[in-house]
């Protein structure tokens, strides 16, 4: 969705990696003229500033800024995922966004967030967890094609 609300249709998934959630789709943007984003072809280091740009709970272009905390894998079904933490803020509905470093480059997207408790009190949260699927894997999946499904 457009700032003005201009919204477009997604006519075909062309590849899908299901471990990583992601996917590349083809919309018809009519007569708009769109312009992509570079893809950065590394990773993003821990520390290094990171922006973005979402639709938390359906509050549209909220913008937050962070850095990379944290880099892991982690187990999936069919296999591993490398995943990078981060500190800028985002919530549900912010999945598939953008993350941005200083130069502009699309160096990962939102995959989801995970309330972490306090041990000796359940009710308490002690952090929340925003995990993203960095750029490299998007450009796996874009030089390899579909992925396990």
């Amino acid at each position: 969705m457009l700032k003005d609300g201009t919204t477009f249709s997604v006519k075909e998934v062309l590849i899908a990696d299901k471990v990583n959630d992601l996917a590349v789709i083809k919309i018809e943007p009519k007569e708009v003229k769109l312009s992509a984003l570079p893809v950065a072809t590394k990773d993003a280091e821990i520390g290094d500033p990171v922006y973005i740009v979402s639709h938390p709970k359906k509050y549209f272009y909220a913008f937050s800024s962070g850095m990379v905390t944290d880099k892991f894998s982690e187990p999936k079904i069919g296999g591993y995922r490398n995943t990078m933490a981060i500190s800028a803020d985002y919530a549900a509905g912010s999945s598939g966004a953008a993350i941005i470093d200083q130069y502009g480059n699309v160096i990962g997207t939102v995959s989801y967030t995970k309330t972490l408790q306090h041990s000796d009190d359940a009710n308490k949260t002690q952090m929340v967890l925003k995990a993203k699927i960095p750029s490299s894997s998007f450009l796996k999946l874009i030089n390899e094609g579909n992925m396990k499904k």
